[in-house]
């Protein structure tokens, strides 16, 4: 039996087309910024993300065998 997580609705959307983003929310003392992985505003819950494009890209972990900073 395979496993996933993600929901028989996740999967919907994934195989309807649907972007998937990465949304963050940083409650600071002087403001609360919102941003995500994309580009323009984006309204969650009536909230509005403001997208950042290629400077919010999320990848993987490179491992690199050095000790060199």
């Amino acid at each position: 039996m395979l496993y996933h997580p993600f929901s028989n609705n996740m999967l919907k959307a994934i195989n309807e087309s649907y972007e998937l983003v990465i949304a963050a929310r940083l409650d600071l003392k002087s403001s609360v910024p919102r941003a995500y992985t994309g580009v323009g505003d984006l309204v969650i819950a009536g909230e509005t993300y403001q997208g950042v494009g290629q400077f919010g890209k999320v990848e993987q972990v490179k491992e690199q065998n050095t000790t060199s900073p």
